[in-house]
């Protein structure tokens, strides 16, 4: 039976205790090298999901990123920055990998992708900023395009430049009229981190602020 398929299930269970969780955890560590790319990014989903912290399995779904990252979805790519945020794995060699492969593929990123890769290396205070302008970049444009992008994919960007002490004033410019039109469908988490990533990077708008 396909691991990743069991490890799905788990997952929305929300139990870290089940003795299928530690049991499914040894053998993915095992047999991480043969999974393809998204077997190796639900694993990681999943067991970040759960907060279940068991460090065999994560540095050897890591070690077998690394070399299939080519071959990434943006989001398996984004799946498996998040997956390592979550349980704090600040793997160097891996995350500079994901930077560089996010990067070329940054194209095709969809709102959420965009989004979860800036938070997962804010999170993780993994400053690269060759990536950093490539998620700006790709932000603006999906900011004005795309009808998908919701409030939290918009906050976890502000979010993520500011906890990195990034100041786009390009990609701020473009949140904080995004954010105008939509201030409606904020929640109240949206709109303290969207006001304190403003404040952080000392980006004062006027529109957004009056």
């Amino acid at each position: 039976q396909d691991l990743s398929n069991v490890a799905r299930p788990l997952s929305s269970l929300g139990s870290t205790s089940a003795p299928s969780s530690g049991a499914a955890a040894a053998a993915a560590a095992r047999r991480a090298v043969e999974f393809e790319p998204r077997n190796l990014s639900i694993m990681a989903w999943a067991f970040a999901t759960l907060c279940f912290v068991d460090v065999p399995l994560f540095e050897s779904l890591s070690a077998a990123a690394l070399r299939k990252l080519d071959v990434f979805e943006p989001r398996e790519l984004s799946n498996m920055a998040w997956a390592l945020a979550i349980v704090g794995l600040r793997n160097r060699p891996l995350m500079s990998a994901l930077g560089g492969a996010a990067m070329r593929k940054m194209f095709v990123f969809k709102p959420q992708d965009l989004g979860n890769t800036a938070w997962a290396f804010a999170t993780l205070e993994f400053k690269d900023e060759p990536l950093l302008d490539a998620i700006a970049s790709g932000a603006v444009a999906l900011i004005r395009s795309d009808p998908t992008l919701t409030p939290q994919n918009l906050t976890n960007i502000a979010w993520s430049f500011a906890t990195l002490m990034v100041r786009n004033d390009p990609l701020f410019e473009v949140i904080a009229e995004k954010a105008v039109a939509t201030l409606g469908q904020f929640n109240m988490q949206n709109l303290s981190n969207t006001a304190w990533a403003f404040a952080k990077v000392g980006v004062r708008n006027e529109p957004l602020f009056a």
